[in-house]
């Protein structure tokens, strides 16, 4: 990466996520191991929480819409980490994030770093069990809208992001172990130290 690229970023790593759980048990813990190193992240949506040393988690990503400052943020940043819970597909923002980072990974090169938070990477690639049955009440609520067309824009995107070969994270006596090896993963990638 050139100078020039590396002044445009504001940060080396964005994280798509949702739910509480997968904030406190994983992302919590990634961003600390990701401080820890030097490595700047994006900041968590504005409505999720202000800051990482936040005492409260909201996730209320289906309240406001996915702003400019947030899109830009995925486009700013080198690697995209995304973790698939099993709520992570019920929510249209993580839908929208994820169609904007698969368009980064093609045209940009940002570099998907792919998580599994107790999911079948399966059922994401195939929208099945939690996640067929949260494609089917989007599918419902778009019926006969101008954003119809999104499902599918999400669909593509859930079956590219989950045909790349990822990490299995659940929550084990491994599992601080397996967050530390993923930032590893973001410096060895980029070449960092």
């Amino acid at each position: 990466m050139d100078s020039s690229s590396q002044q445009q970023r504001k940060c080396d790593v964005f994280v798509s996520f949702r739910g509480e759980d997968t904030y406190k048990y994983l992302v919590s813990n990634l961003h600390t191991s990701l401080k820890s190193k030097g490595i700047n992240y994006a900041p968590l949506k504005e409505d999720t929480c202000k800051g990482m040393d936040c005492a409260e988690f909201k996730d209320d990503d289906e309240i406001s819409p996915i702003s400019p400052e947030h899109l830009k943020s995925i486009e700013e940043s080198r690697f995209a980490i995304i973790i698939f819970s099993v709520s992570y597909s019920s929510s249209t923002r993580c839908l929208e994030e994820l169609t904007k980072i698969m368009e980064c990974v093609r045209y940009k090169g940002q570099i998907p770093i792919i998580v599994f938070y107790g999911v079948n990477p399966s059922d994401v690639r195939n929208q099945t069990n939690s996640f067929g049955q949260s494609f089917a009440k989007h599918l419902e609520n778009l019926k006969g809208t101008a954003d119809f067309h999104k499902a599918n824009m999400w669909r593509e995107a859930l079956t590219q992001a989950a045909s790349i070969s990822g990490w299995d994270v659940r929550n084990d006596a491994l599992f601080p172990a397996k967050v530390e090896l993923l930032s590893l993963q973001v410096i060895t990638a980029d070449g960092y130290g």
